[in-house]
């Protein structure tokens, strides 16, 4: 779905009609051009705001549980008073993570940002996310997800639990229910709520690491192991370069070397649009496999930020690069903790132990 503009001269004075179109594909392949609505005469300020809205607008699932929704996420940094001081929205698929360690990134190098401490969602809680919060040298606090708390202890007491089972009996179900909490509290869990154990596991320390791609050199990179959009983005940059030291004056002198239309090489050319260090990431296969098509679209995005969320939304639905292909880029730790480095998080984890037993679907 997207805006379409059409530019009507009556004198002196130029108007813009604007439409809202959807473009699909039918079963043929052949392209076809949907009219949901014809917004009339719109302003240069109501054209950009709604194709703001429309960037960020995706359909996804609600947290009612409602599927196929127009969504728009807003992210917000509030102070202790409950008063944003940071915002921005992102498109409704955003995941929580991706949103938070954009902002990570974005406060670290304020001054003000080290003074105070900052509670983050448990998105942040995985171990990537907290050893990008430890290099920043912020002071947070967080929640660990329950499938990352024996990275920090194994004195969890769940064993004691194992051989309960569970029933769909109302009888059954609550003898079984009263034997946990009996079970829970003798290892030594303290009761806050009928349903609610807690246990403190005191302070531990854990070794942590900060995966980053490796610088690649473009000269080594196999066009022939390369597999879509990637591949005509390398074949762009190199066409870039034969402009730039003046082997072609033109790209129309390229389309016309390589048997292509001119139109075709604008095509391939406009994927330059998208940020150098993105480009690099592409071609490392960072994002999986992307199509020709769909690269071209993110490169249309005005941002780094906007692009780089398109790509990681993208590379959440589609395939990896071909595994069964050597591996062309190592990914070296730029930050690890065992080996001396500064990112060894020293955190207060407290386990909830909630519903223990549950009848078996």
């Amino acid at each position: 779905m997207h805006l379409q503009l059409t530019k009507v001269r009556s004198g002196k004075s130029t108007k813009r009609y604007a439409r809202l179109v959807q473009s699909y594909r039918r079963g043929e392949g052949m392209p076809v051009q949907k009219i949901l609505a014809n917004l009339g005469e719109l302003s240069d300020r109501e054209i950009s705001n709604f194709r703001l809205a429309l960037e960020a607008s995706r359909k996804s699932k609600t947290v009612e549980g409602l599927r196929n929704r127009h969504k728009i996420s807003i992210l917000l940094l509030c102070n202790e008073h409950g008063y944003p001081i940071r915002w921005s929205t992102l498109p409704g698929r955003t995941r929580d993570g991706h949103a938070l360690q954009d902002l990570v990134g974005n406060i670290e190098r304020r001054d003000w940002a080290h003074g105070v401490p900052i509670v983050f969602d448990r998105a942040m809680g995985a171990a990537g996310a907290v050893a990008r919060l430890c290099k920043s040298e912020l002071r947070f606090l967080t929640a660990v997800r329950r499938s990352e708390i024996r990275g920090y202890t194994n004195k969890l007491p769940d064993r004691a639990l194992t051989d309960l089972g569970g029933s769909e009996e109302e009888a059954e179900h609550r003898r079984l229910s009263l034997e946990a909490a009996r079970r829970v509290e003798a290892s030594g869990m303290q009761k806050v709520d009928e349903s609610l154990y807690v246990l403190d596991l005191g302070v531990t320390t854990r070794g942590l690491k900060l995966l980053e791609a490796s610088p690649i050199c473009e000269q080594d990179i196999d066009i022939e192991k390369l597999e879509g959009g990637a591949r005509w983005l390398l074949h762009a940059r190199r066409y870039r370069a034969l402009l730039d030291d003046k082997t072609f004056a033109t790209q129309a002198d390229i389309a016309r070397q390589q048997g292509v239309s001119r139109a075709r090489m604008t095509q391939i050319m406009n994927l330059l649009r998208l940020d150098e260090s993105l480009q690099k990431e592409v071609l490392a296969g960072n994002y999986g496999y992307i199509s020709d098509r769909s690269l071209r679209t993110i490169a249309t995005l005005r941002s780094k930020a906007t692009q780089k969320r398109a790509l990681l939304e993208h590379a959440g639905s589609t395939r990896p690069v071909d595994p069964s292909r050597k591996p062309r880029f190592e990914q070296r730790s730029t930050l690890d903790a065992s080996q001396g480095s500064s990112c060894t998080s020293i955190l207060k984890c407290s386990w909830t132990c909630a519903r223990w037993v549950r009848a078996p679907r």
